[in-house]
């Protein structure tokens, strides 16, 4: 199962930061920031087959390990 949040359009940056964060604290694993070429980026986090796509103008800012979960 695969869902996107919302259009970038329609959500900061900075929210889809949050969503991610609260999801990566409850188990998800940060699968990569992926640059499109439309000039955005395409961040995905899944958790036991369901996967989740946010899109932003930015990277994900937080550094997280090779297994996806974030750091410090």
């Amino acid at each position: 199962m695969i869902s996107e949040p919302q259009p970038a359009t329609s959500r900061t940056d900075e929210a889809c930061f949050g969503e991610i964060e609260g999801l990566l604290a409850i188990g998800w694993r940060f699968c990569g920031n992926f640059f499109e070429q439309d000039q955005t980026y395409r961040l995905v986090v899944n958790k036991e087959g369901e996967e989740k796509i946010f899109r932003t103008t930015k990277p994900y800012p937080k550094i997280v390990d090779v297994s996806g979960n974030m750091m410090g």
